[in-house]
């Protein structure tokens, strides 16, 4: 007695699969590499505070150790690491208190976010690089948060407001003398 099957359909759904795996495994090395070339940092928070995207620059930028992003950690992990750590000074360490405070259900777990408004704002480093930081609300409740270093920016533009500052100074001189 012999039992014959035609698995035809089961094969082609196989393949199927393959075929969808490696092409989402292909588009997230695309993505990997390309948010890891990206001069900003990037940081990605779903809708209940967890982290699911980040680039090596935004390690960089906030001098955040790579072993503070595996297991998927919250956005209020980051904070706390940050807050340990003493990477924050003056008005920001207590702009992130009160925030990690917020972002903290009762029992400790990170509270859904909710509507995030789009947020930008510079925080100066304990070593004095300017940071520019800007949240973009998701519309799946979550966030993205872009980190630029714009602190060569800055001393430009400080350095174009003192030259400017000296030329009127010369230029007052000039017409006192005259």
């Amino acid at each position: 007695i012999g039992l014959f099957s035609d698995i035809s359909a089961q094969r082609r759904a196989e393949r199927q699969v393959r075929l969808t795996s490696e092409l989402l495994a292909h588009e997230s090395r695309v993505l990997e590499r390309t948010l890891d070339t990206l001069d900003q940092g990037v940081l990605s928070i779903d809708a209940h505070g967890r982290v699911n995207a980040w680039n090596r620059r935004f390690l960089e930028l906030l001098k955040l150790p790579e072993s503070l992003m595996e297991g998927n950690p919250s956005f209020t992990d980051i904070i706390a690491y940050q807050i340990d750590a003493g990477l924050l000074d003056g008005a920001e360490l207590e702009i992130s208190r009160k925030r990690l405070v917020a972002m903290r259900q009762a029992d400790g777990s990170p509270r859904p976010l909710g509507v995030v408004p789009r947020d930008h704002y510079r925080r100066t480093t304990p070593d004095g690089r300017e940071i520019e930081i800007t949240t973009f609300p998701g519309p799946d409740g979550g966030l993205v948060r872009t980190y630029s270093d714009i602190t060569a920016r800055v001393d430009g533009e400080q350095a174009l407001i003192a030259a400017k500052e000296e030329a009127e100074r010369a230029n007052r001189a000039k017409s006192d003398f005259l």
